[in-house]
């Protein structure tokens, strides 16, 4: 289980990398941990999936802004000892969100970018904050991220993986969330972008990823019928297939 030190503390990731080649960084969303990807880093070589700090295994706390996150990651990917080309950022919903102010941050710097269920805005129910900011879950939230014929078994892991998270870390996570709006910045992002989306995500809905696709320069859209909004644990062999094709159309 592998761990490495930074500023924050230990922090935990999954999967390896390989230097000089192509890796793929997944990137969790709010509340997340890097074991969301799990399917994905079976499936895909070189590849890593992190736990943001406060999250998962990883030691620190969360952080209120989009950009201090995609600051960790910078270190991260430093820490590692790969260079930013070597990096492809996939990032789901706030970790989508995470990659575009990577691509921003730094143009050109990175190989590609991979966007799972998120936007170029990402706007959070006033009292979903309020109530995480009290100290309580809303389990009605996490619902809403899955289809409504997801199988109930995920749901219910979703909950408790959702309990054990603290209210505080949520409720920062969705603030940064809350604050990010880079619509009128897409069109700076010359990569090569994958948007991908669940049919049935309620959180992120499609409109979200079809602005996305439209505005970025070089983006591609592949949507994933009766899927919600964690389409890596919903449909995974889909997703899969969909970032196996993506990564050997950068290569090639």
């Amino acid at each position: 289980m592998p761990f490495v030190q930074m500023q924050e503390g230990r922090i935990h990731y999954l999967g390896g990398f390989v230097s000089g080649g192509l890796n793929l960084l997944f990137i969790h969303g709010a509340g997340g941990r890097a074991d969301q990807w799990k399917d994905q880093v079976k499936a895909v070589a070189a590849s890593v999936a992190v736990d943001l700090p406060g999250h998962g295994r990883s030691e620190g706390t969360a952080y209120h802004r989009i950009s201090h996150y995609a600051d960790f990651i910078r270190r991260f990917i430093q820490v590692l000892g790969l260079k930013t080309v070597e990096v492809v950022p996939v990032g789901h919903s706030m970790g989508g969100a995470v990659a575009l102010q990577l691509a921003l941050d730094a143009p050109g710097a990175f190989a590609a970018l991979g966007l799972v269920s998120t936007g170029a805005r990402l706007r959070v129910w006033p009292e979903t904050i309020e109530r995480f900011s009290r100290g309580e879950h809303d389990f009605g939230f996490i619902e809403a991220a899955y289809h409504q014929e997801a199988p109930p078994v995920l749901v219910q892991e979703a909950r408790r993986q959702w309990s054990q998270t603290p209210p505080e870390v949520i409720a920062a996570d969705l603030q940064a969330c809350d604050r990010f709006d880079v619509m009128e910045r897409l069109g700076e992002i010359k990569l090569p972008v994958l948007v991908t989306c669940g049919t049935g995500d309620r959180l992120t809905p499609v409109k979200y990823s079809r602005y996305l696709a439209e505005n970025l320069p070089d983006a591609v859209l592949r949507l994933v019928e009766k899927s919600g909004h964690m389409l890596m644990l919903e449909a995974p062999a889909q997703l899969n297939r969909i970032l196996l094709d993506f990564k050997v159309g950068i290569i090639s």
